[in-house]
């Protein structure tokens, strides 16, 4: 049995973080120290545009509050840097810098259609094409997470920005057009042995709506930047809602923001996590000790 790094020892008082003790979907077909599984959590995670170097993920694994790292494997509207995102790159942050990372991989896909004004581009106003379009999303995200280590087995993530903003015309075909491609990413995903993801503004992107198609995300990632260390209690999202053994969320509760922890500064989003993150897949029941400090769904 394989333990992840005790890491809420090595942290100031005032980042007190609960680990859940999980169970890992494991990936039988996978050689163990280069695949990835499913865990789930309650801890502090971060993501950002760039990928991070090894050296950066090694300093604020030994010094920053956090436990995961949300990274871009692709998509049309990624605009970011992931050139650090290699094979080699997660066997390091995974299995040979010192602290085991877990990972939220995210794939930027066609965006809602009235946000063509923006330059995005965007998925077909005709909600089937758009069903079809999704599922062509997660065919594309898994092979970009294949490529460099993350298996059948892990959770992918679609992001898909908030549209009910200002500019953005006839929101309500955009609306049925998102909710359409959503459900087509969740099947198609699930068809490829991953469990299914969805990010977007609790408010903007009109996440509510994914709990009420065909084929329904597995977990949620709403954006709602209250600075709250809490999955519930988000703005246009019922806590009624991803809530349940299978079904659970993460929380981006603030965007932009500068950190330094050891000898490393980076621009990160917040993330509290009680959901589901692509971590080591030791080729056995995996588990986490137990820290201290909050309750379960806060971190």
């Amino acid at each position: 049995m394989a333990w992840r790094e005790a890491k809420s020892l090595a942290r100031p008082l005032s980042f007190a973080i609960v680990i859940l003790i999980t169970t890992v979907v494991s990936n039988p077909s996978a050689s163990a120290g280069t695949s990835t599984a499913v865990f789930q959590e309650s801890v502090l995670g971060f993501d950002r545009s760039t990928t991070p170097s090894t050296s950066q993920m090694d300093d604020w694994g030994t010094n920053s509050p956090y436990f995961s790292a949300g990274v871009y494997v692709g998509g049309p509207n990624y605009s970011g840097d992931h050139s650090n995102l290699t094979s080699g790159w997660l066997t390091h942050v995974m299995f040979g810098g010192g602290f085991d990372w877990d990972l939220i991989p995210i794939w930027v896909p066609k965006q809602a259609p009235c946000l063509s004004f923006l330059g995005y581009s965007v998925m077909s106003t005709n909600t089937g094409t758009a069903f079809n379009q999704g599922g062509y999303a997660a065919d594309s995200a898994s092979t970009a997470a294949q490529a460099v280590g993350i298996n059948p087995g892990a959770i992918l993530y679609v992001d898909i920005e908030g549209y009910d903003i200002p500019g953005c015309t006839d929101e309500a075909t955009s609306q049925a057009a998102v909710k359409h491609f959503v459900s087509g990413w969740t099947k198609e995903a699930h068809i490829l042995g991953y469990s299914a993801g969805a990010y977007g503004s609790t408010c903007a992107s009109h996440v509510t709506d994914w709990a009420s198609v065909d084929y329904v995300i597995n977990d949620l990632w709403g954006a709602y930047y209250n600075g709250t260390l809490s999955v519930w209690g988000l703005s246009c999202l019922d806590d009624g809602l991803w809530n349940g053994a299978s079904d659970r969320r993460l929380h981006q509760y603030d965007g932009n923001v500068s950190e330094h922890w050891g000898s490393t500064t980076m621009t990160v989003d917040e993330d509290c996590e009680n959901g589901l993150v692509a971590g080591p897949n030791y080729g056995t029941t995996d588990t986490e000790p137990s820290g201290g400090g909050q309750t379960e769904d806060n971190c």
